[in-house]
């Protein structure tokens, strides 16, 4: 449910979406992925995810990072893939690679870090 709000926001689907300003828009955003993290983090929200909603949530990234983002968003992004399965951290995490600066790069490192990877393996 919260990766279809997610994707609704992205495409814009809801008319109030379509009329917030482009730093509001980004805030939702922001604020959606930042939500899922914070649930990922107290309720092993991840640990129960089939494979068909992992792809789901890879395609939302996926339309995310094509769109001209802040850093702040990146930086939920890779601060969540320490809490998804390996396999789809790693999909994420090379959407990610070298489109991220200031926190956003030291989330992305911390993630590498932690899945023991190599951004030139990546």
């Amino acid at each position: 449910m919260i990766l279809e709000l997610l994707d609704g926001y992205i495409e814009k689907e809801m008319s109030w979406i379509r009329r917030l300003s482009r730093g509001d828009y980004s805030d939702a955003v922001l604020f959606t992925l930042d939500s899922i993290t914070y649930a990922s983090r107290n309720k092993d929200l991840f640990a129960d995810l089939d494979d068909s909603l992992y792809e789901q949530m890879y395609h939302v990234f996926k339309k995310i990072t094509e769109m001209r983002i802040n850093m702040d968003t990146k930086e939920a992004m890779a601060d969540m893939t320490i809490y998804m399965r390996k396999e789809y951290a790693i999909k994420v995490l090379q959407l990610l690679k070298g489109k991220t600066r200031g926190t956003a790069q030291t989330a992305y490192k911390r993630a590498l870090k932690f899945w023991r990877l190599d951004d030139n393996l990546l």
